[in-house]
């Protein structure tokens, strides 16, 4: 009973996330803080329980606790920003001492969110720049700078237009959500399989099909999509095990797709 009413809660943070991108869609955007923040928000409480999903999430209470927290401290510290944007515009952005903690605290939720989303590779990056900015006074030329304090960083990635709520935020905030519900709808409809169907009729026959048949499938669907995202949501969930039941290595058929849907 549980695990049903968890599952239907993160259901529903993932619906809200899709009905807020579709309502501003056809309404119009809020301001780019609210606009951003708010997504923001959403996609924090999905990424921290995203175990919900997993039959094993609840075997630990400590993780079933631990990933709660972070969930809803997540979306309290971005909230935050919702909540005061009028506030904040009135005083230029200007830090406060709690705002500083705040936004301490924001960083390290966003960078840990990245971790269980994406890997390693994009938080090394973040916190090398991040690093960077403090090391500045110590670096050999050219590499050098004056170095910044704790609390301009912070206010610059918190409460700034430069920094996690920055333009690629604002690109996800207002396209690519739209661009992958889009992309999820014509994979449920098998719009997708479709489209690969008619890719493998056109290359089954030659060397090397299953993989021509992705670049093909990607091509196609390009036309209608505009992002690789959405492209290899809805082709390579058909292409790639095509791929792998033809003998290509796994790495290779996601190579192959990714790069198909790049070019599609």
């Amino acid at each position: 009973m549980m695990r049903i009413l968890a599952l239907r809660v993160w259901q529903c943070i993932a619906l809200a996330l899709v009905g807020f991108s579709l309502y501003t869609a056809a309404v119009g955007q809020f301001v780019d803080p609210v606009q951003r923040s708010t997504h923001l928000a959403l996609a924090l409480a999905l990424a921290f329980t995203l175990g919900i999903k997993s039959g094993n999430w609840f075997d630990s209470k400590r993780r079933v606790l631990t990933d709660v927290i972070l969930a809803v401290s997540g979306f309290a510290l971005v909230g935050y920003i919702t909540g005061n944007n009028e506030g904040l515009t009135e005083r230029m952005r200007e830090s406060l001492e709690f705002e500083i903690w705040l936004g301490i605290g924001a960083t390290v939720l966003a960078i840990e969110a990245t971790r269980r989303v994406i890997g390693w590779p994009m938080v090394i990056l973040a916190l090398a720049a991040i690093g960077y900015a403090f090391a500045g006074p110590y670096l050999p030329e050219p590499l050098d700078h004056r170095g910044y304090s704790l609390e301009r960083i912070v206010s610059h990635l918190y409460l700034g237009d430069d920094g996690i709520f920055g333009i690629p935020l604002g690109v996800s905030a207002t396209y690519v959500a739209l661009i992958v519900t889009f992309g999820a709808l014509l994979e449920s409809s098998g719009a997708g399989r479709v489209l690969m169907d008619v890719a493998t009729a056109m290359t089954g026959r030659s060397r090397g099909g299953p993989a021509k048949a992705a670049v093909v499938g990607s091509s196609l669907m390009g036309t209608i999509s505009g992002t690789a995202v959405a492209n290899v949501l809805t082709t390579g969930t058909v292409s790639i095990p095509l791929m792998r039941r033809t003998g290509y290595r796994p790495k290779v058929a996601a190579a192959i797709e990714a790069v198909a849907s790049t070019g599609g």
